[in-house]
């Protein structure tokens, strides 16, 4: 091992002092780099490079300690995303299909915005959660009155849903109907009431 460097080179002591190199000799040099006045030492060593090399390391300022890492994102972050890449694609879809002008008061009012919002209310096909997020989200970005939504749902999803609750409430009554037979006859036959007396 050569001795490339010298002391000069080394750094200064955490005190600011200079170091200084010593030796002695048991069989063959030992060679120890010190601060002569706090008397700080990085050990002894065969050669004098390997001294240099551990006051280098004993002297070198402290790593900067690893960036934190990010936290795990929220449930409710990592939905939103998903759901705004989803309504971008409907959107690019609806651009390509030369549909646009949302943004332009004179082009569509802030009343047909939201008419159109209450109109897929009562939709159901694929990209209805889609069409309704993106008419919810120009209205939002046109501070359009939620007020104008209640008059219209009103005005026109309730009648349109009409129709789906009778349907739903004439199937119910007529399974709660065969379930009260059922119950009839069952009653019949465990009192063994006369059909005849009691029709």
């Amino acid at each position: 091992m050569t001795d490339a460097r010298t002391l000069r080179e080394l750094p200064a002591c955490t005190c600011g002092a200079r170091p200084a190199l010593r030796h002695f000799d048991a069989d063959d040099y030992y060679w120890a780099v010190v601060c002569p006045i706090c008397r700080t030492d990085a050990g002894w060593h065969r050669h004098k490079e390997l001294a240099y090399a551990a006051w280098d390391k004993m002297m070198a300022p402290p790593s900067s300690p690893p960036p934190p890492s990010a936290p795990e994102p929220h449930p409710d972050d990592v939905a939103v995303d998903r759901y705004a890449a989803a309504l971008k694609a409907k959107l690019a879809a609806a651009r390509a299909k030369g549909r646009s002008g949302w943004d332009d008061p004179d082009v569509i009012s802030d009343d047909q915005l939201v008419r159109d919002l209450v109109a897929h209310l009562a939709k159901g096909n694929p990209g209805t959660w889609e069409d309704i997020g993106a008419y919810a989200m120009m209205c939002h970005q046109r501070r359009v009155d939620p007020g104008i939504m209640a008059h219209m749902y009103r005005g026109v999803a309730r009648p349109a849903l009409d129709p789906i609750i009778t349907t739903l409430a004439r199937e119910m009554a007529a399974t709660m109907q065969d379930e009260i037979d059922r119950m009839i006859i069952r009653m019949r036959r465990e009192v063994r009431i006369d059909p005849k007396r009691y029709g």
